[in-house]
């Protein structure tokens, strides 16, 4: 039993950490949106709402299939290249510079730049050591919570890029938070 909670914690927390990537907060409010009129609108005599979700499915199919074209079919490319310092302290703002080079022949606006480090998930062993028995669910969700919170390394802010210029470089700051001692790795910029 113990097994199946941890593997559907880790299922979990993999699902919120890739909408998390995936989708903008209105994709978000969609998907809820999505989920509510699917759920009122399963007796299509009695209610409306089926109309609502079909057209909310429309628009997150569209969506989705926009975000491919963009994704394989790039019109524009960007690269970006950190300027990292060697040391930082825990808990302190750590603020360092990120170079982005634009292929493009226009100016972007609106884009995000987003950090992803590389996180652990608590192995099995610390869950069952957290799942005794005797205790409420309470204090296990908590203790669960300060585990994953260890476990993080860092933290960094969205950061809403200027307009991009065309066919050059933008130079902006970005901040992380180290969390923990160690080395910390960057996996991505997204």
């Amino acid at each position: 039993m113990n097994r199946t909670i941890y593997r559907l914690l880790r299922l979990n927390h993999g699902v919120r950490k890739w909408l998390g990537r995936q989708f903008t907060p209105n994709g978000l409010v969609l998907l809820g949106g999505l989920f509510i009129f699917g759920l009122i609108g399963l007796d299509i005599k009695r209610s409306l709402s089926y109309q609502i979700f079909m057209f909310l499915l429309a628009v997150l199919v569209v969506s989705f299939l926009l975000s491919w074209l963009l994704k394989y079919f790039r019109p524009f490319r960007l690269s970006a290249t950190r300027r990292l310092p060697r040391f930082g302290t825990v808990g302190v703002p750590l603020s360092y510079r990120v170079v982005i080079s634009s292929s493009s022949r226009q100016r972007r606006h609106g884009l995000m730049l987003t950090e992803s480090f590389s996180g652990t998930f608590p192995r099995f062993e610390s869950f069952r050591q957290i799942v005794r028995p005797k205790k409420n669910a309470a204090d296990v969700r908590k203790e669960w919570s300060r585990l994953l919170a260890r476990l993080r390394w860092a933290f960094s802010p969205a950061i809403a890029l200027p307009p991009l210029i065309a066919k050059g470089n933008t130079e902006i700051r970005g901040e992380v938070v180290p969390l923990r001692r160690g080395v910390l790795r960057n996996q991505k910029l997204t």
